[in-house]
């Protein structure tokens, strides 16, 4: 029962502030994209649905909702547990946090400017390649 509650608060509070947003792309009541709309539906209908198993419960369907706060809940877990073991194994090496944000990435130190970029390279920086000059300038030689 207490779990029910708690559950119905969230939603509630996520309804609440999912109705407050405003989509860039809106098409139903000029505020909102269907896929988002039906978001919000389905927010609605999972409230009123528990909102009735909290206010008229029967036995079957308060089983049928243990049964899914058990389903959720280890799941859950299950997700945390491989995070928590895939990043402190970190099986592929992959770097989670960078020194330096992604656009400064391939700088080099100077004594004035704190950071430069490299003379005469070429790198990709995303998508895009990059060439400097030997001023480090993007830019043809001059």
């Amino acid at each position: 029962m207490i779990s029910t509650g708690v559950l119905i608060a969230i939603l509630c509070l996520a309804l609440v502030f999912g109705l407050a947003h405003e989509s860039s792309s809106p098409t139903i009541l000029s505020r909102y994209s269907t896929g988002y709309f039906a978001l919000l539906v389905a927010m609605a209908t999972c409230i009123g649905l528990l909102s009735w198993l909290l206010l008229a419960p029967q036995p079957t369907f308060v089983r049928w909702a243990g049964n899914v706060y058990a389903l959720l809940t280890s799941t859950i877990v299950a997700v945390v547990a491989a995070e928590i073991g895939l990043r402190v194994v970190n099986p592929w090496g992959i770097e989670l946090f960078s020194l330096l944000p992604y656009h400064m990435q391939g700088m080099v130190d100077h004594p004035q400017l704190g950071y430069t970029h490299p003379k005469s390279v070429s790198y990709r920086l995303g998508k895009n390649r990059v060439s400097l000059n030997s001023h480090g300038h993007r830019d043809d030689e001059m």
